[in-house]
């Protein structure tokens, strides 16, 4: 009599390489969400707490579908679709406000996360450790020496001289000026020279 066994689902199973998987997917679950907690608690960003952990787990998810042993040329090219696809959500994140452009440092770290779960997905768990503490470090660590230049340069901006501005429209403003208090100056020291056939001379003339 032929039996058929039914296939079970891996989590039933308890399959060795599919709990790999669940506890891969949770360590970079954790990893970026450090980031996300840093982001959503030191400014108000559309990407925070939740964006960055989903990030993460999407990016080791498309590499672990591949398979145990995947092929190079796969992995590459799941790679290359996962920097173009992570690439467009972090510029969501970059706001324009004027001449001011803010959250830069928040889609960079989105790209981050992304590189994040890819380490993991391919067994570099030191990369990942890596990147993550690199990128909380920048974040909040630097976060005092950012400040500190933002204030010198807000400093300098208040002490120039009004209506001289900055870079190379500046310096051609500031030497046009120059140019036209010089010349204002000359004609206002030189004095006007009386014509020859104007002077009123009297000139003397005998009569026959």
């Amino acid at each position: 009599m032929l039996r058929v066994k039914a296939a079970m689902p891996d989590f039933l199973n308890f399959d060795p390489v599919f709990l790999k998987n669940v506890g891969q997917i949770v360590f970079v679950y954790l990893l970026t969400a450090f980031i996300g907690w840093e982001r959503e608690e030191s400014e108000t960003h559309s990407a925070g707490l939740r964006t960055f952990p989903l990030v993460g787990i999407a990016s080791c998810g498309y590499l672990l579908i591949l398979g145990v042993h995947p092929n190079s040329a796969d992995q590459s090219r799941v790679l290359q679709g996962l920097i173009a696809g992570i690439g467009f959500v972090g510029g969501g994140a970059i706001l324009k406000e004027g001449a001011t452009v803010r959250g830069t440092a928040t889609a960079a770290s989105i790209w981050n996360a992304g590189v994040i779960g890819a380490s993991v997905a391919m067994e570099h768990y030191g990369i990942a450790v890596v990147l993550s503490l690199l990128n909380l470090f920048t974040l909040h660590a630097l976060l005092p020496i950012r400040s500190w230049i933002e204030k010198k340069r807000t400093r300098y901006a208040s002490s120039a001289p009004q209506g001289v501005g900055d870079g190379v429209d500046g310096n051609r403003t500031a030497k046009v000026a120059k140019t036209s208090a010089a010349t204002v100056g000359h004609s206002m020291l030189v004095e006007p020279q009386p014509h020859p056939e104007r002077s009123g001379q009297i000139v003397e003339t005998e009569l026959p």
